[in-house]
Order: C-alpha cells, then sequence, then structure tokens
C-alpha cells in the first residue's frame, strides 16, 4: 500500500528512520512484548512521545506493528474515559431554578 504512511501524516522523515532502524530490529526482542522481531513481521516505529500528545518522531523505536496498536488503542480509551465529563446525579435537571 504505497503511501499509507503519508496518509496517516507520517512524512518522509519517519519514513527515513524507519528504514535507518529497521535492519538492526531483526533478531532483537521487541520492546514492549520481550518476543523476537524476525523478517517478514510487521513492524511499527514507536514514537517516544505518542503524536496525540504532540510527538512528532525521532529517536523512534521499532517495534512489532500488534504491539504498537494495542498500545494506541489503549491510549486512545484511557483519553476517552479521562474525558467523560462526571454528572453528579444528585443535581437537579431542570432549568426552573
Amino acid at each position: 500500500m504505497p503511501g499509507a504512511t503519508t496518509s496517516k501524516g507520517l512524512g518522509w522523515s519517519h519514513q527515513r528512520e524507519r528504514e535507518a532502524l529497521l535492519p538492526y530490529a531483526y533478531g532483537m526482542p521487541c520492546p514492549m512484548c520481550q518476543q523476537v522481531m524476525v523478517r517478514g513481521q510487521k513492524l511499527d516505529l514507536d514514537h517516544p512521545i505518542p503524536r496525540v500528545y504532540g510527538g512528532q518522531g525521532g529517536m523512534g523505536r521499532i517495534v512489532h506493528a500488534s504491539c504498537n496498536r494495542r498500545a494506541g488503542q489503549a491510549l486512545a480509551v484511557a483519553r476517552r474515559t479521562r474525558s467523560r465529563v462526571v454528572t453528579n446525579s444528585a443535581s437537579p435537571r431542570s432549568r426552573n431554578w
């Protein structure tokens, strides 16, 4: 799928960094799950600061794509949970104060 990273907002510098780090990742344990990363597996460049918090890249690490997606999903769930407004059920619901 050409251009997939570009369509996600990940440009040339992200692709270059991933290409540079990828050969060193083979045979090493994934920093997230500790399973060995081998050729043929889907591997991602993980951002040190998540993109949702303004991370731009640089000094990333190669991880399994599934680990990266799982961590991103957990982060999204945590952000949604924190952003919910807690309402007090004892407060009146009418505008007739």
